[in-house]
């Protein structure tokens, strides 16, 4: 996954791929284990080059992005816009909240429910 990471920082350097921006930082992409949380603004030209940037890591490591797991959620953007970027990547479509490693994702983390998975 650190092959990821650099290609990744290596398109947000370029200016080719973009992340979100929080104040002064960044974000393009949040790693664990084996799993990947890609953080963009949603848009065809950067789904076109995430797309190439999954392809040259793919031929460089061997290490495929199996993109028919992965799903795609639109934040601050109309949900009728997300599954027609869904399916120019080759992925299914979501929306918050979500479940990630089995933890709730998006929805109000300070409720007990937010949790209530990992307690149980």
């Amino acid at each position: 996954m650190e092959g990821l990471h650099v290609a990744l920082k290596r398109a947000q350097m370029a200016d080719v791929f973009r992340g979100i921006s929080i104040g002064d930082i960044e974000i393009s992409h949040l790693l664990y284990a084996d799993d990947a949380i890609v953080l963009s603004p949603l848009s065809l030209d950067n789904a076109s080059h995430l797309i190439c940037i999954f392809r040259f890591f793919f031929l460089a490591s061997g290490l495929k992005i199996y993109l028919l797991k992965s799903k795609l959620i639109g934040v601050g953007v109309p949900y009728s816009v997300v599954p027609n970027v869904a399916r120019y990547v080759g992925c299914g479509a979501d929306i918050l909240p979500f479940v990630h490693l089995g933890v709730l994702v998006g929805d109000n983390m300070g409720r007990p429910k937010a949790c209530s998975t990992i307690i149980d």
